[in-house]
């Protein structure tokens, strides 16, 4: 229930909320201060930590009300409720255009049915990624023709793939969803790792040395024979020398790619172009912000 977005229904002055399948799933009233949850999943559902005279407990709506961890969207998208506010942002249309105009559909992905493999490598005789992997088809499909790829994965990661090609890097971060979806809630954890790297985008040529250095001490991913340097024929030594030498370009390039399985982008262009723009899904708007 907590792993997509709610739907409400309206009873009396408050509502219940509802998962996707229609499951009740909590409640939420409105008061002067704003809105909260007056339930989450079940009445006896708690948060429990550590304290001095032994366990804290409270009810986990209680926990979320505290933290102000929830957020309240409506039919009409220039409105959101967030971290206890209730916030006006115009615009929306644009923000559509824009994350149109940087996605990519790959059909490839339609593939996927993991990002690392249903049965993950795990041994010394694993030297590639099941096929219908999303690492696999990183390597085979989206970035083929890369100068360099470089499997960072595991470990301190600035990006699952590091690709470098002509004048232009590319952090790739990958993410497997089991069905495509409008919700924002399956996106959270993939953005996350991409915001929290983007200062690594930016890093210098020494510190591009330094990562790569330490990476050239561990060439396997995990205990598998799987080279993290994915490209035949090249040494950790000449992806250094070659990158180093390239960031000193003025036109050299620094990318970002979400490779991502549970975003269909007829499904996000057909809610888009939707004429009635109440008609949108409310879950869709926020979708939308955090792209």
């Amino acid at each position: 229930a907590l792993g997509g977005a709610l739907e409400t229904n309206k009873k009396g002055a408050d509502w219940e909320l509802e998962d996707e399948d229609g499951n009740l799933a909590g409640g939420l009233t409105e008061s002067a201060t704003g809105y909260r949850l007056t339930r989450l999943l079940h009445h006896s559902a708690e948060v429990r930590k550590a304290a001095e005279n032994g366990v804290e407990k409270c009810r986990l709506a209680t926990w979320v009300n505290r933290n102000e961890l929830f957020r309240v969207v409506f039919s009409d998208p220039d409105f959101f409720f967030s971290g206890g506010q209730l916030y006006r942002r115009t615009g929306i249309d644009s923000d559509i255009a824009l994350v149109q105009r940087a996605l990519i559909a790959w059909p490839a992905l339609n593939q996927a049915d993991s990002e690392k493999g249903k049965s993950l490598p795990k041994t010394i005789a694993a030297t590639e990624f099941p096929v219908n992997s999303i690492f696999r088809i990183v390597e085979n499909a989206l970035l083929p023709n890369s100068d360099y790829l470089w499997c960072s994965d595991l470990g301190d990661e600035w990006a699952d793939y590091i690709c470098l090609q002509g004048n232009q890097i590319i952090f790739a971060h990958c993410k497997h969803g089991k069905k495509t979806t409008l919700g924002a809630s399956d996106f959270q954890e993939v953005l996350g790792q991409a915001m929290k790297n983007l200062g690594n985008v930016k890093s210098t040529p020494v510190e591009f040395s330094k990562k790569i250095k330490a990476a050239a001490n561990k060439v396997t991913w995990g205990n598998t024979g799987i080279q993290r340097l994915r490209s035949q024929q090249k040494t950790w030594a000449n992806f250094e020398t070659d990158l180093v030498e390239r960031i000193g370009n003025p036109n050299f390039n620094r990318e970002v790619h979400l490779v991502i399985s549970m975003l269909s982008k007829a499904q996000f262009d057909a809610e888009a172009n939707k004429a009635n723009k109440a008609k949108r899904k409310a879950s869709f708007n926020q979708l939308v912000w955090l792209l």
